[in-house]
C-alpha cells in the first residue's frame, strides 16, 4: 500500500483491529521505501502534550530513518493553541516522518482545521463488522489453525469480545494456543477460558452490577481503571450495551410472556453463566428502574464525548454507585461536570 504523499494519515471509526492491520501496513511501505523499520512512537491526545508529539516528528532519529508517530484519540485536541500548532504542522510536515492521527468516532470529531488538511485519500473510515462478517471471520481464524469449533461457541465468543477485531484476535489466538491444533471447542470450554483468562473488565463489572453488589462492583471498577486497559467511555458503552439486553429480556418475559428460556433463546444469549447474569441483573432490578440505568448511561456517553476527560473515571463511579444505590435515579441531580 503506498503511502500518502503528505505523510499523514487519518484513521476514524469503531474496527480496531482493521486499523492496527492499516498501520502495519504503513510501516510496511515505510520499511520498504527506506530500507528500514521506522522508529515508532504513540501518544494519547488526553495526556500528551501536542508540543511533545511535534517535537519528536521535527528532530531527526540517531537510529532510524523515519518516524512513525501514531496520535491516538485526536478528537481531543481542543485547545485553540493546540490546534492551530498541529495544524501548522499538517501544511508542512516533516519528510523523514508520518503522522496518524486515530480517532474511534468519525472525522468530523477532530477539529475541522486539522481534517481540512489531511488529504481525503489519506482519511480511512473503519466501520464496525456486521453480524455475520463477525462470525465469519471467526470461524475463518479456527480454521486456518485447524481448531474444530462446536455450535454456539461462536455466539458466546461475540457476547464475551469487545466488538471489534483486535479483541477477537487476541482472545481467538489465546483459545486456539490453548486447544492446539486437531482440538475441538466446545461452549463450556470457551465459557470457562474466556471468563477466567481475563483481568477485570466491563464483563466482569457487570457481574457485580447484576447481583446489585456496590463494593464488588467498585472494587472491580478500581481495577479496571488502574489498569488502563478500558477507558471510562468505553467502560460506559459496555455497560450500556448490558443493561440494553436486561431490558429486552424484562420485556419479553414481562409483557410478551416468554418464559425466561425462551426470552434468552430470541436474543441469543447463550452458555450458562452469561444466562444466568442476565437472570440475575433481571431480578435484581425493576423494570422502571433498567429504564433509568439505560437513561443514566446514554446520558453518561454524552457527557463523556463532550466534557474532560479528567473527570470522566469520577463521573463513571458515580453512575456505578447510583446504579447500585438507588437504581440509576437521581445521578444528575448531585453531579455536574
Amino acid at each position: 500500500m503506498p503511502e500518502a504523499a503528505p505523510g499523514v494519515y487519518l484513521l476514524a471509526g469503531p474496527e480496531e483491529g482493521e486499523k492496527d492491520a492499516r498501520i502495519a501496513a504503513i510501516a510496511k511501505a515505510i520499511e520498504q521505501k527506506t530500507g528500514g523499520p521506522p522508529e515508532r512512537h504513540r501518544f494519547h491526545a488526553a495526556e500528551a502534550r501536542v508540543a511533545d508529539v511535534l517535537m519528536i516528528l521535527a528532530n531527526r532519529s540517531l537510529f532510524a530513518r523515519h518516524r512513525l508517530v501514531l496520535l491516538m484519540d485526536a478528537e481531543q485536541v481542543k485547545g485553540k493553541a493546540d490546534v492551530e500548532a498541529l495544524a501548522a504542522y499538517l501544511a508542512s510536515p516533516a519528510d523523514d516522518a508520518t503522522l496518524v492521527l486515530e480517532t474511534s468516532e468519525l472525522p468530523q470529531a477532530v477539529a475541522a482545521p486539522l481534517t481540512k488538511l489531511i488529504p481525503k485519500q489519506a482519511q480511512l473510515i473503519f466501520w464496525e463488522m456486521f453480524e455475520n462478517a463477525k462470525r465469519g471471520w471467526i470461524v475463518n481464524f479456527f480454521r486456518q489453525r485447524k481448531v474444530g469449533i462446536e455450535p454456539g461457541v461462536v455466539d458466546h465468543i461475540l457476547d464475551m469480545v469487545t466488538n471489534n477485531t483486535r479483541e477477537l484476535r487476541a482472545e481467538c489466538e489465546r483459545l486456539a494456543l490453548y486447544l492446539g491444533p486437531g482440538a475441538t471447542l466446545d461452549l463450556e470450554r470457551a465459557e470457562q477460558y474466556l471468563y477466567h483468562s481475563k483481568e477485570e473488565n466491563v464483563f466482569t463489572l457487570f457481574d457485580q452490577l447484576a447481583v446489585r453488589d456496590h463494593a464488588g462492583s467498585q472494587e472491580v471498577l478500581d481495577k479496571i481503571l488502574l489498569s488502563g486497559e478500558n477507558d471510562p467511555q468505553q467502560a460506559a458503552a459496555g455497560l450500556l450495551w448490558q443493561f440494553g439486553r436486561i431490558v429486552k429480556y424484562r420485556r419479553l418475559v414481562d409483557r410478551d410472556h416468554y418464559n425466561p428460556e425462551e426470552a434468552l433463546e430470541a436474543l441469543k444469549i447463550r452458555g450458562r453463566r452469561n444466562q444466568a447474569t442476565v437472570t440475575a441483573a433481571a431480578k435484581s432490578y425493576s423494570a422502571a428502574e433498567l429504564d433509568a440505568i439505560v437513561e443514566l448511561l446514554a446520558e453518561l456517553d454524552a457527557r463523556f464525548r463532550s466534557g474532560r476527560a479528567d473527570v470522566h473515571p469520577l463521573m463513571l463511579q458515580m453512575a456505578v454507585y447510583y446504579i447500585t444505590r438507588s437504581g440509576g435515579r437521581g445521578a444528575w441531580k448531585d453531579f455536574a461536570a
